[in-house]
């Protein structure tokens, strides 16, 4: 017997559209993910009856368009909604980084998250000891608590230090290009059969929302919309298909 409905868990994974020898990229964490269509009226109305009723005609493709909730995204999925580059920075060491002018209760940011093994000396290499700064070793974050009375340091303050590698995705760096998506799931209705959905090209809408700080104990999803462009390289005939197609396996 068929089975039409189609629910259930599943993966959601993207590539650049015009790219199908590129690899496969996770989305993210889903918590919804929606294909809705809405195909277009044929035909033509009449008016002699005084109805203006409608009358065939040639049938119209229509349009498709897909709509999830991510709880978390990969970095490389945020770069598509972002129309931003993804960074990669390696960990390292970075030797004599000249702090501003500083004094107590001076905050100073590293351009770097992850630090460790951080030594702070002044303009004459003499080193200032730990009990004058406060670091937050996970953001980079330096406090100056004080400044030695004797002898009084020589500017400009440096430090050296470690830091942990960190990727970083840019924000409206470039324009956004259509994607091919692929969700991975199971039709919980046919005795969890395989289903893949795929999406030849679809056009996201850029990020929307990103809840930042988010009061109670639910955080909200992240928004993400988008509309199914035809693909005029794997239509058929008389420019049917070239959208998409779902698959799913036969059990039993």
């Amino acid at each position: 017997m068929s089975q039409p409905y189609q629910f259930g868990l599943g993966k959601l994974y993207f590539r650049p559209a015009d790219d199908l020898g590129a690899a496969w990229q996770s989305f993210g964490d889903l918590s919804s993910l929606l294909l809705s269509a809405a195909p277009l009226a044929g035909g033509r109305t009449e008016n002699w009856s005084g109805n203006r009723g409608r009358l065939p005609g040639q049938q119209q493709v229509g349009s498709l368009s897909v709509a999830a909730v991510a709880h978390a995204l990969h970095p490389e999925a945020l770069a598509e909604l972002t129309s931003g580059d993804l960074f990669e920075h390696a960990a390292g060491a970075v030797v004599g980084y000249v702090l501003p002018s500083v004094g107590p209760g001076s905050n100073v940011r590293l351009p770097h998250l992850g630090v460790s093994d951080l030594v702070m000396t002044d303009g004459v290499s003499a080193t200032i000891e730990p009990a004058h700064y406060d670091l937050d070793s996970a953001f980079g974050s330096l406090e100056i608590v004080s400044l030695p009375a004797s002898p009084v340091p020589t500017p400009p303050l440096r430090v050296s230090y470690r830091h942990a590698a960190s990727r970083s995705v840019g924000l409206l760096e470039r324009d956004a290009r259509p994607l091919e998506l692929r969700y991975e799931g199971v039709n919980l209705a046919a005795a969890n059969a395989p289903v893949v959905l795929e999406l030849w090209r679809v056009e996201l809408d850029r990020l929307k929302e990103m809840p930042l700080v988010e009061g109670g104990a639910v955080m909200r999803g992240v928004p993400i919309s988008g509309d199914v462009l035809l693909d005029t390289a794997r239509t058929q005939p008389g420019m049917r298909g070239g959208f998409g197609r779902i698959t799913q396996g036969v059990t039993g």
